[in-house]
């Protein structure tokens, strides 16, 4: 009777080991795809702190969809205008960026939302005037010669 009462007192346990294997097994899946891109807005913050336009211009996709935030318009910048951008921007400013990442979700097409926020603190080279910007960020990236790349970017300051 001990040993019956034990194994009833352990069956729920065993009973949800063999009900979470399928699910861990998922997560487990997903879990490539959340860490790859996690290390890319890792990558990205660590190029934009060291001001390498270079590597930073290889995580984007030739052409990138920016969403305005005030009225969801899109405006389609290439990928050497977005590279010239922070060319201008680091020549005049001494920046610094801290990424946070959020949530990962892939979707059916193949592409995934990264969605998070930044705090940003650029001071002027000439004046030394300091400004902190604050925002959220969801951005899609798409996997490119294997590589994840941004190609739709949305942000709305805080």
């Amino acid at each position: 009777m001990k040993k019956g009462a034990q194994f009833l007192q352990m069956f729920p346990v065993l009973l949800l080991a063999v009900l979470a294997t399928p699910l861990f097994a998922q997560t487990d899946a997903l879990t490539g795809t959340d860490r790859e891109l996690r290390a890319l807005a890792q990558a990205w913050q660590d190029a934009y702190n060291r001001g390498d336009v270079q590597t930073l211009g290889s995580m984007y996709a030739d052409n990138v969809a920016m969403v305005n935030p005030a009225d969801g318009s899109l405006t389609t910048l290439k990928k050497e205008d977005i590279v010239a951008g922070f060319e201008k921007d680091f020549s005049e400013l001494d920046s610094k960026i801290e990424i946070l990442v959020d949530q990962v979700a892939t979707q059916r097409d193949g592409t995934a939302i990264v969605s998070g926020s930044f705090t940003q603190v650029d001071v002027n080279k000439k004046t030394g005037a300091k400004q902190t910007v604050s925002a959220t960020y969801s951005h899609v990236c798409a996997q490119d010669a294997g590589k994840w790349k941004l190609v739709k970017m949305q942000v709305t300051p805080r």
